[in-house]
């Protein structure tokens, strides 16, 4: 379902020219949990966008379900990635109700039955109808994100990008969203790919990970390799040895 050949993503020029991704390879099936895993500012979120169409490719190319696709998409390239952002009082229009945040994306892709849409969105992910006409600063952050998950889905994607999705989360909530995301997947038959810097996550959630660093991937793995503590690129080594600290700290 996604493919991934040799993309190098820039930013700025002349002297002021950053690769922020090189060259980076890599391919999801369908249905597939992927992760993308490493440091804030390796390229991963990056990456992301590109993948989703909001930037260029300076280089390489990307091909959904067996179409190479560039910035420039069709209505039904863009109706098949969706993508859910890591902080969702950021990613939601402050001044809108979430009854008009979720039925806006149907309207300018003039589908139709939007209110039987909305309501079965809203119950997909677990709220119910009063919430709909509420404001985004009247929920909790966790019910946020789930909006922002409903307003993903909606659009009946077959790709799911999650880029840092409960990071901004309490740590109470994130494992709820977790268990969300895994449930509409299985339900929807979706492919998803994950960026995230927690290594329990990906875990969590994932079947192979990425290792990013410094714009490229230097390993990819298994996640039963990366429950097991096996490595072999001295970055990943270092990243579960963070992780397995941090663990012990908490």
């Amino acid at each position: 379902m996604i493919e991934v050949f040799n993309a190098t993503v820039v930013y700025g020029g002349n002297s002021q020219r950053l690769e922020a991704v090189r060259n980076v390879s890599f391919n999801v099936a369908a249905a597939e949990v992927f992760g993308l895993v490493g440091e804030s500012g390796c390229g991963k979120s990056t990456l992301l966008r590109a993948i989703a169409g909001a930037l260029p490719l300076a280089r390489g190319r990307i091909a959904l379900a067996d179409r190479d696709v560039g910035l420039h998409r069709t209505r039904e390239e863009r109706r098949l990635v969706q993508m859910v952002f890591q902080d969702p009082y950021a990613s939601l229009n402050p001044t809108h109700t979430i009854d008009k945040i979720l039925a806006e994306p149907l309207a300018i892709q003039k589908i139709k039955a939007i209110d039987e849409r909305v309501s079965q969105a809203l119950a997909e992910v677990g709220l119910g109808l009063e919430h709909r006409y509420r404001y985004p600063h009247q929920i909790s952050g966790g019910q946020r994100q789930r909006v922002a998950i409903a307003r993903a889905l909606i659009m009946q994607p077959g790709i799911l990008l999650l880029d840092e999705p409960t990071s901004a989360l309490d740590l109470s909530v994130q494992a709820e969203i977790l268990n969300l995301l895994k449930r509409v997947g299985r339900s929807r038959t979706l492919t998803m790919l994950m960026v995230s810097h927690n290594l329990a996550v990906i875990a969590h959630m994932c079947t192979r990970i990425a290792v990013m660093y410094e714009g490229e991937i230097v390993e990819m793995l298994e996640v039963e390799r990366l429950r097991r503590g096996e490595a072999n690129h001295p970055y990943t080594q270092r990243l579960l040895t963070a992780s397995l600290d941090g663990a012990a700290a908490a």
